[in-house]
């Protein structure tokens, strides 16, 4: 699975700006992280919220509360 972010530690500002640079000039990279950060996207959103909520709803409802 592709990564949508990339992890530098805060105290290491070179690590932080050469992880900038690769996202910026690898166009690849770039693209995959940006595909793999919009599916994870559709996560959040309204149908997927809903469809969760019904789904808790209708386990409430069986479980007799």
């Amino acid at each position: 699975m592709a990564a949508t972010a990339r992890c530098s530690p805060s105290a290491r500002w070179d690590e932080l700006a050469d992880a900038m640079r690769r996202i910026l000039t690898d166009d690849a990279l770039r693209e995959t992280m940006k595909a793999r950060a919009l599916e994870r996207a559709e996560e959040y959103g309204i149908a997927a919220s809903n469809e969760r909520f019904a789904r808790c709803v209708e386990q409430l409802v069986s479980a007799g509360r």
